[in-house]
């Protein structure tokens, strides 16, 4: 430390004096010529043994010359509290750094950027004037950085900044690039989203404010960050009640302030700087209703002058993390406390804001790049300006002083982790600002003192087929969410006769696109130490269950002209299979699979084995093959292809509409008749046979079992890592959520950035799903008793309609196996307006037939004791969660002959509505709902809401309504009837086919129009508009939000059973293998005894699943 300190020392009074000065090399200061390496290297590389291609131009320094960089702060005026600081922390950072290569580092004065969007241009200008300069540590705030950033980008600089924070100079963290993003630009401060998702996650979690007024001043910083903390607080639940702004140069507060107290807040948060901010906390006590408003603010105000004034006391402060700790910098090795000493030592005081820390390791981070991108010519070193981007571009957990660091894509580079203190002393500056009363990370925001589960650096890889890369990526951004770093899986995508191999040799430590039992086959592979893959690599429980369905897809019209039933009967009759000869070679061809996927192999066997001597496989790149499918079946043409769901694929060509899945005679054993490596993995079991004859030809067997589409990791990654292997497990997003992800995926612009995107928004809408698996991974890990528990007796109810069946029965056998005595839910057979009620008087301990938010209007339900059901009952996470899709069905025939896009259309024209008039009173029939269900008072509140003045729901048993609906379609007469999935009435009635979900205008709000009892429940959000054309009308929009398939259970059942209640959230069946057993189900003599063997049948399929539930309940 004591060479930095001499060499500080040296440059400080100048550094003062030239702190708006333009600067030159003649006035400068540089680092020590002593012997000090550089610490990232010590010898600089020769030739072209260095980063970067040449493209952005290189730099020659002559020998005896120094390398040119320079700093950009607020040095002068009102915010030079916030840009002092970070000038000296980059001194500091270049005096411990030294030499890079034997050359000196020329930092040149400190230009001033005016905390402004001129004073950085014109300091910009300045530097880019010097050709010799590479890059440049600041600014200090984002104004002026996004007037420097484009000129430094344009010239082929870099441009780091310790403590810009506005998102538009980076991305909104979903992969799309900020309005003021340059390339070459980097941060090491934090993305303001985290801020303020850090900010409203404490008003709403800490402070229990749900109303809140946002002040900025038109800066990028402050109304960026004051647009994300409303954001973050609205989406938490909280009402901004203003969101409003005041000028630079503004000191009449009191207008602003008058506007903020007239709209009633708990809480005013104003980002700002100063002075604007010392005037609105000395100001707010001379108005009227500000009194009793908590003031919060953010790092723009976190200093030493502002915490002093006495106005300030007890206001909250978010900004970044400074407990620094034992943090050390990687590259110089010096620790954040004697980083922080010396400063005190040197200045004579504590930093006054926090980002000194920031702007060292920016400095460090650039003079290590440009280690990392130069080379000697001679004498001279040689600096490659893409290099130095290059080398910026692959920083990933990079030991500083803030923490660990990565670069993203656009730059982000912080540790990324916020705090809040409150000012509980303004007389001691640093006794307020470790005053820490709430933290946060990307991970996870936590009490104070406790620790995020989770941690360490995992490699991952992903399938190099469309459909997995939005699985794969709602993996990793779990894990990430857990506290781990995980690499993008884009930059390593294989075919899984790679995959598997290159997981082996740790080329990546797992991916989350395996399809069992099929890729099973991969494990037989030996490396060349002689070990297999299985010695290294293992399949993980988890994602989605029995629900990879596959098999081949056929030309439908062809299919219906030629009375087709299987692939066996066209390959016995040279009139059809010579039909799918397209190159005169006297063999039909299948449209298969890419040679390195494990369908090729399959399918190969799948030709031997069943004698199919009269077809090949065509082997090509999926989509291409997909491609040439579709122009065949749009010609009308015979074509064959193998396909798989969930994909998109489906979406393009329809089963039952443009398609049909064939079927085959045998399914192919474990013979592997082509002596495949691991071809004895290629078994299909009994095959799929769960399609109706609308999708499948008859009798249905499509060859394929469905498969468990799974994580697989390497082993020692899972041993090594308990909570890691427990966590896996539990990721189990539902399998309709993926789907029309892949949909709006395949609809997008084809980018990485969408793909993250999307499962970004996905994690926003499911974070108290991915909160509950991380949580029950952390509570797992107990030793299973090798005996059933005896546990306690448990009545259970369940739905009075009989999709809903299934599920109930399984969630009381899975009960059974851990050690409870439950009663048959056949016995106690309610509609949720006596469900509810029920369990809260004791009737029933718990039913799995809840369809959220819309059953929460029981909850408000009065009992004799005038207590209310929400006193009694909730709701348990778990089941299916946004899976119940619910709307109205409607005559096809008759929608296509109208042109039908939604009811109210329908309902504005007396020759439409009038259709629906069966009983002559002038109004039309929507066939709704048995009186005691939810969606019958849904149903009406909708009718009211809409204006569908020409629209009454008929009530009544539901089987019956629907018969009646079956009865008018196969006629071809019009109706409508509300319905659901999953259930088997779209089996019976097929969207696409027989019906169509037909659209609405306007979804239901809160408003409840009737004033039914709960009916501000009935609210159906954003409705639901995943479905394409074939299947519903456009714009889609089915007016019902997808439900969350829940269990609901007495209150003190749950306390006073602590496994129970770990339990039932881990109980979450796939929802195709519902859907199935609902159709095996409808198809059967409709007894309790078939209910209750369809289930027992799912439980003996799916014995380790239900174990694992168990075992994760502890």
């Amino acid at each position: 430390m004591s060479k930095r300190l001499s060499v500080l020392s040296a440059v400080v009074l100048g550094f003062a004096l030239l702190a708006g000065a333009c600067g030159s090399d003649s006035d400068s200061s540089s680092s020590s010529s002593s012997d000090t390496a550089a610490p990232a290297t010590t010898a600089a590389a020769s030739g072209g043994d260095h980063l970067g291609d040449g493209s952005l131009g290189e730099v020659t320094v002559s020998a005896g010359d120094a390398i040119q960089i320079r700093s950009l702060n607020a040095i002068s005026g009102d915010v030079a509290f916030l840009g002092v600081p970070n000038e000296n922390g980059i001194r500091m950072a270049v005096a411990d750094y030294g030499q890079i290569h034997g050359f000196d580092v020329d930092l040149g004065a400190g230009l001033d950027d005016l905390c402004s969007a001129d004073g950085g241009q014109a300091a910009a200008q300045i530097i880019v004037a010097d050709e010799q300069v590479i890059g440049v540590i600041g600014t200090s705030c984002s104004g002026a950085a996004t007037a420097a950033s484009p000129l430094i980008s344009e010239a082929g600089m870099v441009m780091i900044s310790g403590s810009n924070t506005s998102p538009a100079l980076t991305s909104d963290l979903a992969g799309t690039a900020g309005s003021a993003y340059h390339a070459g630009y980097y941060r090491t401060a934090h993305n303001d989203l985290y801020q303020g998702a850090a900010a409203a996650n404490f008003a709403l979690e800490v402070l229990g404010v749900t109303s809140a007024a946002a002040i900025h001043d038109g800066d990028p910083y402050t109304e960026g960050l004051a647009q994300a903390f409303s954001d973050a607080f609205e989406a938490g639940g909280g009402t901004i009640t203003v969101f409003t702004a005041v000028n630079k140069g503004d000191t009449d507060m009191v207008p602003v302030l008058t506007e903020v107290a007239a709209s009633g807040p708990e809480m005013l948060f104003f980002p700002i700087f100063q002075p604007e901010g010392d005037f609105i906390i000395q100001q707010a006590g001379s108005v009227a209703g500000m009194g009793g408003i908590t003031m919060m603010a953010a790092d723009g105000l976190l200093n030493s002058d502002y915490l002093a004034l006495a106005e300030s006391e007890n206001m909250y402060f978010s900004g970044p993390d400074t407990r620094y700790g034992d943090n050390a910098n990687q590259s110089t090795g010096e620790l954040a406390a004697d980083v922080l000493a010396d400063y005190e030592a040197e200045y004579g005081e504590v930093p006054a804001a926090p980002f000194w820390a920031h702007s060292y390791d920016a400095a460090v981070l650039l003079m290590d790049a440009i280690a990392h991108a130069s080379y000697m010519d001679g004498d001279d070193l040689v600096i490659d300006r893409a290099g130095v981007r290059e080398h910026l571009d692959s920083v990933s957990d990079y030991a500083g002083l803030i923490g660990t660091m990565s670069c993203d894509a656009y730059g982000d580079c912080g540790s990324q982790k916020i705090t809040v203190i409150q000012n509980t002393d303004i007389a001691d500056y640093v006794a307020s600002t470790e005053n820490v009363v709430y933290e946060y990370a990307p991970a996870a925001s936590t009490a104070v003192g406790e620790v995020v589960a989770g941690g360490g650096d995992i490699t991952m890889c992903r399938a190099n087929w469309a459909s997995g890369y939005i699985q794969a990526e709602i993996v990793r951004q779990v894990m990430q969410t857990a506290g781990y770093t995980v690499s993008d899986p884009a930059e390593i995508e294989l075919g899984p006769s790679n995959a598997y191999t290159a997981m082996a040799e740790g080329a990546c430590h797992m991916w989350a696109n395996s399809w069992y039992p099929g890729h099973f086959s991969w494990y037989e592979n030996e490396l060349p130490d002689g070990s297999l893959v299985a010695d290294h690599v293992m399949a993980v429980d988890g994602l989605f269950q029995d629900s990879g369905v596959q098999g081949f897809l056929l030309t439908k019209s062809w299919a219906d002209d030629n009375n087709i039933v299987s692939i066996d009967q066209i390959n016995a009759d040279e009139s059809l299979y010579s039909q799918f000869d397209s190159d005169g070679d006297g063999v039909g061809e299948i449209l298969g699979c890419p040679e390195d996927w494990t369908c090729d192999d399959i399918i190969e066997n799948m030709i031997a084995f069943s004698g199919w001597d009269n077809f090949v496989e065509t082997k090509a790149g999926y989509d291409a093959l997909f491609a040439e499918f579709m122009n065949k079946v749009n010609a009308g043409e015979p074509a064959i292809i193998y396909t798989w769901t969930p994909a998109s694929y489906v979406v393009q060509m329809v089963p039952g509409v443009d398609v049909v899945w064939v079927s085959v005679e045998n399914v192919l054993d474990d013979s592997n008749p082509l002596g495949k490596d691991g071809g004895e993995n290629h078994t299909q079991g009994e095959g799929f046979t769960g399609l109706g004859a609308d999708e499948c030809t008859q009798p249905c067997q499509l060859g394929w079992e469905a498969a468990d589409i799974q994580v697989s990791a390497r082993i020692d990654l899972l041993e090594g890592d308990p909570f890691l292997a427990a966590l896996l497990p539990q990721i189990r997003p539902s399998i309709l959520d993926i789907s029309i992800l892949q949909v709006d995926q395949t609809n997008g612009d084809g980018s990485e950035a969408h793909v993250q995107e999307l499962a970004a928004g996905w994690m926003a809408d499911n974070a108290d799903v991915v909160a509950g698996w991380i949580s029950a991974a952390e509570s797992a890990g107990s030793e299973p008793a090798e005996e059933t528990v005896a546990r306690g007796d448990i009545t259970m109810c369940r739905a009075n309609w009989a999709s809903g069946y299934i599920q109930a029965e399984i969630v009381r056998q899975v009960m059974q196996t851990a050690g409870y005595t439950v009663s048959d839910p056949a016995e106690i057979e309610l509609g949720p307006s006596n469900a509810y009620t029920a369990m809260a008087e004791g009737a029933c301990h718990m039913w799995a037939n809840s369809w959220y938010p819309g059953h929460f209007s029981w909850y408000e339900n009065e009992l004799p004791d005038g207590s209310l059901v929400a006193d009694h009952v909730m709701a348990v996470d778990g089941l299916f969660q946004d899976s119940g899709v619910q709307g109205f069905l409607l005559t096809k025939s008759w929608a296509d002959d109208n042109n039908i896009v939604s009811i109210d259309q329908i309902n504005a024209d007396e020759s439409l509505y009038s259709q629906f008039d069966s009983d002559g009173d002038g109004v039309g029939e929507i066939l709704g709902c048995p009186e005691d269900w939810t969606c019958d008072d849904i149903i009406e509140n909708m009718i009211a809401f809409s204006g569908w003045d020409n629209f009454v729901e008929t009530k009544a048993g539901y089987d019956a309504l629907f018969a009646e609906f079956m009865n008018k379609v196969n006629a071809g007469e019009p109706a409508i009837i509300y319905t659901w999935t999953p259930a088997s009435y779209v089996v019976q009635m097929v969207p696409g086919v027989d019906v169509v979900w037909v659209s609405v205008e306007n979804v239901l709000d809160d408003s409840n129009p009737l004033g039914k009892d709960g009916g501000e429940n009935h609210t159906q959000g954003e409705g639901f508009t995943g479905l394409g054309a074939d299947e519903c009308t456009q714009p889609c929009q089915l007016g019902w939000e997808a439900a969350d398939i829940q269990v609901s259970a007495r209150i003190d059942l749950l306390e006073g059973d602590p496994f129970l209640a770990a339990l039932l959230p881990q109980i979450r069946p796939s929802i195709l293998d519902i859907s199935i057993l609902q159709v095996d189900q409808t198809n059967g003599d409709g007894s309790e005894a078939h209910v209750q063997e369809l289930a027992a049948g799912w439980m003996a399929d799916n014995a380790d699943v239900v174990a694992g539930w168990i075992s994760a309940a502890g």
